[in-house]
């Protein structure tokens, strides 16, 4: 814990399940006894009583924001997203938080929710469903989860049993992720307020709108950002002896662009730099989050004969570095 951080693990436990479910055969098979024994009224009755009783136990705590997070690692999106509870946090203290979320987690990150009072719930495999409760709000910051997490969470939201799912997308491309049948369902539920999509440009929205075929609830997120006056400051020509250029984030599925950025590199390079160096500043690229999966392995191995000592590479770093 010391080293860790404060979390709670939550795996799979197979064993459950089949306990449960013999349990749950066991009252079955008891049904025809009450019936014969006190009526299918009291019985009836009897029944409705226990589920409102379970029911009441889930929601008498209040309604709770759940923030789902992908992943707890150094990439960015965890880091935006624990900046978002900790803002909502100082804004609305008094509504309860849960922060859930899937491995790879760090254990700065960890702790750095822990400095702002939250443990988060750490699942072990990424598939695992969550129990989203009754009543709910639903915070997701990507659309990177398990097919079946997003399936279970528009079932909650279908149901009633999730209030709504605020959902932060950063995927500039919904085609190339969500399948017909899911686009139908999600724009179902925009149409009736069950969920509200941000996105961060103005293309991505437009994406939106045209994958899902509506405009309701797709919210271009709204920057406004003030910077010092003295951070301000006219650079000349001659001020720059090297552009460094740098781009950050894991190789994944190269959804980044880093491919096709990389290649840009080497064409300019072959085409102008080459042949006249004097026009130019000398120039890097670098990327931060280099692995050692087949996309990684084939920029690497592009990049020695194209950019040579113009490329730079490293493997994920935490954030602070």
């Amino acid at each position: 814990i010391y080293e860790f951080g404060l979390l709670d693990v939550i795996g799979r436990s197979p064993a459950n399940t089949p306990s449960k479910l013999r349990k749950v055969v066991r009252k079955t098979k008891k049904l025809p006894g009450y019936y014969k024994k006190y009526g299918i009224r009291n019985t009836y009755f009897n029944i409705r009583t226990m589920v409102v009783k379970r029911a009441h136990r889930s929601i008498e705590s209040g309604p709770k924001v759940i923030f789902i997070a992908h992943q707890l690692d150094n990439t960015g999106a965890p880091h935006v997203f624990i900046d978002m509870v900790s803002a909502f946090k100082k804004k609305y203290p008094k509504t309860p938080i849960v922060f859930s979320t899937y491995n790879p987690a760090n254990s700065d990150n960890i702790k750095k929710l822990n400095s702002i009072g939250i443990k988060p719930q750490i699942f072990a495999a990424s598939d695992i469903e969550i129990d989203y409760g009754i009543g709910n709000v639903i915070v997701l910051n990507t659309v990177a989860y398990a097919d079946n997490v997003r399936q279970s969470i528009y079932e909650g939201l279908e149901s009633g049993r999730i209030k709504k799912l605020i959902w932060y997308i950063h995927e500039d491309e919904p085609r190339f992720i969500f399948k017909l049948p899911e686009l139908s369902r999600i724009k179902s539920l925009l149409n009736q307020n069950r969920i509200e999509i941000f996105v961060l440009a103005k293309q991505t929205q437009e994406n939106y709108v045209e994958a899902l075929d509506t405009t309701k609830n797709i919210e271009l997120e709204s920057y406004s950002l003030a910077f010092p006056k003295d951070w301000y400051k006219v650079r000349k020509a001659d001020d720059f002896s090297e552009l460094r250029f740098i781009l950050p984030g894991m190789m994944g599925d190269t959804r980044k662009g880093q491919l096709p950025l990389a290649y840009a590199f080497m064409e300019f390079k072959h085409r102008y730099y080459d042949k006249n160096p004097s026009l130019y500043r000398k120039f890097s690229l670098t990327y931060i989050g280099v692995g050692d999966d087949f996309p990684s392995r084939q920029l690497l191995r592009h990049t020695e004969r194209g950019l040579g000592d113009f490329f730079k590479s490293y493997p994920p770093l935490p954030h602070q570095e």
